[in-house]
C-alpha cells in the first residue's frame, strides 16, 4: 500500500527536508514535519492507529546513529511496524543528513557554474581539516548507542516491575537516600560511566580517525557518506563557492532552491532518492 503521509524531522517555517521532499515527490505521499528525528516514530505510529486509512511512515538523519551501509542504492530501513520484520515503519538516509547529498560535487556543478573537480579538491581539504573534530562526534556518537535511555532509569522498585498496584512506605531521611533509590541510581550511572569511560573514548576516537583517513583517501562518496554535509559546508574554503553564495547558510539555500526547481533532474543524481519515492508509493 502507497504511503499517504510521510513525517519528516523539522519545524517552523520552510524546513528543509520537508521543501526539498515535497519536490522530490510531488506530492506523493504528503510530507509533514514531525518534530525532531526522536518524535517521528511515535508520531507515524500513531498517526496509524488513530486512522486506519492514514499509512504513515517516517524518514529521518542517519546522523551518528548508525554507520553508513555498504549498500548506498536506496534508504535504510530504520524501523519495522513489528519487531524486526514486515513492513518498514521509517528509514533514515545513507548519508549523514540533507546537506550530506546537497554538497555533492555533482549536484553543485549542475547549480552553479562551480566545476565538479573543484569542489571535490575542496572537499576533500576540507575533510582533512574536519578529520579531528569528526572523529570525536563520532566516538561521542557511538558511544551514546550503548547509553541507557532515560527510560531505563526506573521511578520505583525493581521488584515492582509488573505490579501496578504496589507501594512502599518510605521514612525521609535528609541525609540518606532511599535504599531502592540509591541502587536504581547506581545501575544506572554504572552504565552511563562504561559507556562514557576514558579508556572507551579513546578507543573510538582511535577507531573513527582511521576511518575517516580511509574516507579522505578514497572517494568523494565515502567523504559525504561519512563526514557531516553541514560541517563540510562549513569547512569548505569560501573562496570556491564566492560568487555563488556569500556564506554557508546561502549556500544551502541556493542548492535547496535548485533542487525544488529541477526535481526531476536532482532524483537522476542519486540513486537512493529515486528509491525511496518508489518505495513510498509501492
Amino acid at each position: 500500500m502507497p504511503v499517504s503521509t510521510l513525517y519528516v524531522e523539522g519545524g517552523g517555517q520552510d524546513p528543509i527536508d520537508l521543501s526539498i521532499l515535497h519536490a522530490l515527490l510531488g506530492g506523493r505521499p504528503l510530507v509533514v514535519p514531525g518534530g525532531s528525528k526522536g518524535s517521528l516514530r511515535p508520531r507515524a505510529r500513531n498517526a496509524r492507529e488513530e486512522n486506519s486509512r492514514v499509512f504513515a511512515c517516517y524518514l529521518r538523519d542517519r546522523d551518528f546513529d548508525a554507520d553508513p551501509p555498504i549498500d548506498r542504492s536506496a534508504p535504510v530501513v530504520d524501523c519495522h511496524l513489528q519487531g524486526n520484520s514486515g513492513p518498514a515503519l521509517g528509514w533514515h538516509w545513507c548519508r549523514h543528513e540533507i546537506e550530506s547529498y546537497l554538497i555533492d560535487p555533482r549536484l553543485v556543478a549542475a547549480a552553479s557554474t562551480i566545476p565538479e573537480a573543484t569542489l571535490a579538491a575542496a572537499l576533500q581539504a576540507a575533510a582533512i581539516d574536519l578529520q579531528v573534530y569528526a572523529a570525536a562526534r563520532w566516538a561521542i556518537g557511538v558511544a551514546r548507542r550503548t547509553m541507557p535511555s532515560s527510560g531505563t532509569l526506573a521511578t520505583r522498585p525493581a521488584a515492582f516491575a509488573g505490579h501496578e498496584f504496589r507501594t512502599l512506605k518510605v521514612e525521609y531521611d535528609e541525609h540518606e537516600l532511599p535504599e531502592w533509590l540509591r541502587d536504581s541510581l547506581r545501575q544506572y550511572r554504572d552504565l552511563t560511566d562504561t559507556a562514557l569511560a576514558d579508556s572507551v573514548l579513546r578507543g573510538l576516537l582511535k577507531d573513527h580517525i582511521d576511518r575517516l583517513a580511509h574516507a579522505i583517501h578514497g572517494s568523494i562518496e565515502d567523504i559525504l557518506v561519512w563526514f557531516p554535509g553541514k560541517d563540510l559546508m562549513a569547512a569548505l574554503a569560501p573562496s570556491v563557492y564566492r560568487g555563488f553564495a556569500a556564506s554557508p547558510a546561502e549556500l544551502r539555500q541556493k542548492l535547496r532552491n535548485w533542487v525544488r526547481s529541477h526535481p526531476d533532474q536532482a532524483l537522476e543524481l542519486f540513486p537512493e532518492w529515486q528509491a525511496l519515492r518508489e518505495r513510498l508509493r509501492q
